[in-house]
């Protein structure tokens, strides 16, 4: 249905990678927007494609859809259309970005490798925040920023809860 998220489980190298770094079972997620389509962040930028097309070589996918119905759909959906339109590219230099951060859960930090590291993410993101409305996105979130900018106000009934990372 419009406004689903699916998550995707492949097996390709660059989705063994993103397994390993990100420690996690997906390596891709898209949104429907009706009508048998998605639209997803890939390779060649925010792209739309059939569903039947996008899951071609998934091992597996989820669908996700909201525990509480919203009574529409549409702001999400056309959230996703403008991200379309406007065609961000790609975030390739996120995901050695986020490769790094997942590293770095792996390492025992000191005070002085934690302020270094950062430095080094917060240069980055303001150097990836510079690019306005067409900055560079992975799938995760492209998918994230549909349902966040879906409504214009700071609660509202599409804002996904990102569970904290365990421990903190």
């Amino acid at each position: 249905s419009a406004g689903d998220i699916i998550l995707y489980h492949s097996n390709s190298l660059l989705a063994n990678l993103i397994q390993f770094f990100d420690g996690t079972e997906v390596n891709h997620a898209s949104v429907c927007i009706g009508d048998g389509k998605v639209v997803e962040a890939v390779g060649a930028g925010i792209k739309c494609n059939t569903i039947r097309g996008s899951i071609r070589g998934a091992e597996y996918v989820i669908v996700r859809r909201m525990k509480t119905d919203p009574g529409t759909m549409q702001p999400v959906v056309d959230k996703a259309n403008w991200y379309l339109q406007i065609g961000n590219r790609y975030g390739y230099e996120q995901l050695v970005l986020l490769a790094i951060l997942g590293l770095t859960r792996k390492l025992q930090v000191n005070n002085y490798l934690s302020w270094l590291l950062r430095k080094i993410f917060d240069q980055a993101a303001d150097i990836l925040m510079k690019q306005g409305d067409r900055q560079p996105m992975i799938c995760s979130e492209f998918v994230y920023r549909c349902y966040d900018e879906a409504l214009p106000v700071a609660h509202d009934p599409y804002c996904l809860d990102i569970a904290p990372f365990p421990g903190l």
